[in-house]
């Protein structure tokens, strides 16, 4: 029962609320048609529409420079996390620079040195490489001799045993 009570004094209100709408909505008609008549009357006509669309503008306006506003101390808040942690990278890396600096400047100390020893052992590699070669070609050219020798060594063998058989027949 109560809650009846309450959604009837509800529906009144709401009653009233909507009279007051359609009161109000024909005063604005009124207004508006006074004003055209007013504006027809000094001249200024489309004024009150003007006025309304700068109104908007102002409104819309004042929305992006508050859009434009987050996104600035956004951006702002953006870089100044971007520069710490560069600040941050850079103490890291500083060390390993200085130490890559350092090493740099020893290998360039060092370099000469390496390129005349590397000639020395290019030189000795060559010449060691000759050396091997010549070896090779030499065994290559004995042992041709020794598997001369030998075959004939075989050859002579069998004319032996070939002689020794017909002896002793």
């Amino acid at each position: 029962m109560k809650m009846e009570t309450e959604l009837n004094e509800l529906k009144a209100e709401n009653t009233t609320l909507k009279e007051t709408l359609a009161v109000l909505h024909e005063n604005k008609i009124q207004c508006d048609k006074q004003v055209k008549q007013y504006e027809k009357q000094y001249g200024v006509e489309g004024l009150s529409k003007m006025i309304t669309g700068i109104n908007e503008l102002i409104e819309t306006n004042e929305q992006i420079d508050a859009i434009k506003g987050k996104s600035l101390l956004e951006m702002s808040a953006i870089v100044q996390q971007l520069s710490q942690k560069i600040e941050e990278i850079r103490n890291v890396i500083k060390p390993h620079t200085e130490e890559f600096k350092t090493l740099k400047n020893v290998v360039a100390q060092m370099e000469p040195q390496y390129k005349e020893e590397k000639a020395v052992f290019d030189g000795i590699t060559s010449d060691a490489k000759a050396a091997l070669d010549e070896a090779k070609d030499s065994y290559v050219k004995v042992k041709n001799e020794v598997y001369a020798i030998d075959s004939k060594i075989d050859t002579l063998v069998h004319q032996t045993q070939v002689v020794k058989v017909m002896q002793d027949m």
